[in-house]
């Protein structure tokens, strides 16, 4: 599938990540994109391509692909690392505060999401919702 650059990825971000968190793999965002960049870079260089900064899918874009994930119901949150402690606050909410914790936030692929068909989450999320 052609990019916005014209160019073919060697990696698609969907299915690399069903299969990177298949067999109950649990692991947060930024993990998934460090991942995901030094796969990409990998396959650049095996195909002789120089590497820029531009290619590829960005912390954002991951960060989004997660939260469509979450509301198909292909992934789950199942905690949160404790990188230290827990803290209360609001974090655009103006009335009530709600518990955030300070650590990641750890998800893992679900059954549903595992039969999934991944090549496509945005047109995936935009039928459903």
């Amino acid at each position: 599938m052609a990019g916005k650059g014209g160019f073919l990825r060697p990696i698609r971000l969907g299915p690399w990540m069903q299969e990177n968190l298949s067999d109950g793999h649990i692991t947060w965002a930024f993990q998934i994109y460090r991942e995901y960049r030094e796969a990409l870079g990998a396959a650049y260089e095996a195909r002789g391509q120089k590497r820029t900064k531009r290619r590829g899918a960005s912390y954002h874009t991951i960060r989004n692909y997660l939260f469509m994930l979450r509301k198909l119901g292909w992934i789950e949150y199942v905690g949160s690392d404790p990188m230290g402690e827990e803290r209360s606050g609001g974090r655009f909410k103006a009335i009530e505060l709600v518990d955030i914790p300070a650590g990641r936030l750890l998800f893992r692929i679900t059954s549903a999401g595992s039969g999934a068909d991944w090549s496509d989450i945005t047109a995936s999320y935009k039928e459903e919702f």
